[in-house]
């Protein structure tokens, strides 16, 4: 009897184990169609563009045919059925479509500046809420009459000291940047009778005040460059400032302590500071256009750049490696050094 009821029960567990793997597949079959055919799309809806850079979209699953709106303002450079490369004109907006089957899809290229600028330009970006002090000397007869700036985006207090041995006035000037964008300082002075004036300028760009979030995902950390270029970038900025200001950025900044004390990690966590800010510059400059890769410096080597800092700051460091009509620049965006550092052509 129990030989039989055991007999039994396993043709019972045959059976149902049986009719599971049917009803499975018969539920797979009909609820699960065919794979549909993957819709075609652009590699970005939108995307940011420096003079002297270059941008490429691409079109995934399928193939079209180009067109842009806006010749004015970018120009095609190369165009295959898979994807177009643009390059800009001036500072404006303009359009790339794409034609795939029936789809018109489209992307908008805002080129930000009108001017590629120079190596020169750098050394100016400031961020907002950081002072600096300059001071100069005024040789006898000429004397200082007032200065004129935008009072919203900066705080400025002038002192000027007689030398009575020299005749020279001494002018100390400090400045306190309060908001974003290009700055210009007016210093309207007398030699004798006549009236002349000297002007400096400056980019103010929003730094990171208090502790850097950790990067949680790709996406959000694209999001946050993106925000971070639209806060600090106008139109009339060299790609040289923007780059500057970039840099300043990466180099003043307060951020997370994830790596310890001697290595301040932007979102880069467990390397290295010259690892970090390499990454994070050539993040920003491919957000731009410009191309940029991270290179290993290997070793201190004794090149300079037009301010006299070293390149390179010892074993195992990393730099930027920027292209720019066809010049290549090294820097060396590195978190808690003094900016500009080791910017030198190639």
């Amino acid at each position: 009897e129990n030989t039989m009821r055991r007999k039994l029960i396993r043709h019972i567990l045959v059976f149902v184990l049986t009719a599971c793997v049917f009803m499975s597949g018969a539920f797979t079959l009909v609820t699960v169609p065919a794979e549909a055919k993957s819709t075609p799309k652009l590699s970005s809806k939108s995307v940011t563009l420096a003079m002297g850079g270059t941008q490429k979209i691409k079109l995934k699953n399928g193939s079209g045919k180009w067109s842009i709106k806006g010749t004015g303002v970018i120009r095609i450079k190369k165009k295959t059925k898979k994807y177009i490369t643009v390059a800009p004109v001036k500072a404006g907006t303009a359009t790339v479509y794409c034609k795939a089957g029936k789809k018109k899809l489209k992307c908008k290229v805002k080129v930000l500046n009108n001017s590629v600028g120079s190596v020169k330009d750098v050394g100016n970006a400031w961020v907002v809420g950081d002072s600096a002090s300059t001071s100069f000397n005024l040789p006898e007869g000429v004397s200082l009459t007032g200065t004129e700036y935008d009072t919203s985006k900066a705080k400025v207090t002038t002192t000027t000291k007689a030398d009575a041995d020299s005749g020279e006035t001494k002018v100390t000037v400090r400045i306190k940047a309060l908001k974003p964008g290009k700055f210009y300082l007016k210093f309207n002075y007398m030699i004798g009778s006549k009236p002349e004036n000297e002007t400096i300028a400056a980019v103010f760009i929003k730094g990171f005040r208090g502790k850097a979030k950790a990067k949680k995902t790709d996406a959000n950390y694209k999001k946050w460059r993106k925000k971070i270029i639209s806060s600090m970038v106008s139109e009339d900025m060299t790609t040289w400032e923007i780059i500057d200001a970039v840099g300043a950025l990466i180099s003043t900044g307060k951020y997370s302590m994830k790596g310890g004390t001697d290595g301040k990690q932007l979102w880069y966590g467990g390397n290295g500071t010259c690892v970090s800010g390499s990454m994070m510059m050539d993040d920003f400059m491919k957000d731009l256009g410009i191309r940029s890769k991270v290179r290993f410096a290997g070793k201190l080597r004794p090149s300079k750049d037009i301010f006299g800092y070293s390149v390179m700051y010892g074993t195992h460091h990393r730099n930027t490696l920027i292209t720019i009509g066809g010049k290549r620049y090294e820097l060396n965006p590195q978190p808690g050094m003094p900016w500009p550092v080791g910017i030198v052509n190639r």
